[in-house]
């Protein structure tokens, strides 16, 4: 699953717009995870991912 992750990612890092986004996983061997809506979820993240608008997820410390 984490390659599929990482592919998607990678595409999506290359594009500069929803629409290109969108062709290139459409056309690609990921075009199974080409629906419409979960696609716009990922641009959204991709994107925010992209721009520097996600925070840093801090360092989980499980205490018992």
């Amino acid at each position: 699953m984490l390659h599929v992750a990482q592919s998607i990612w990678e595409t999506g890092s290359q594009e500069t717009n929803p629409s290109d986004f969108t062709t290139a996983l459409q056309n690609s061997d990921l075009c199974q995870f080409a629906e419409e809506s979960f696609l716009f979820d990922l641009w959204g993240a991709i994107s925010d991912a992209k721009q520097g608008r996600l925070k840093k997820v801090q360092e989980f410390k499980e205490q018992f």
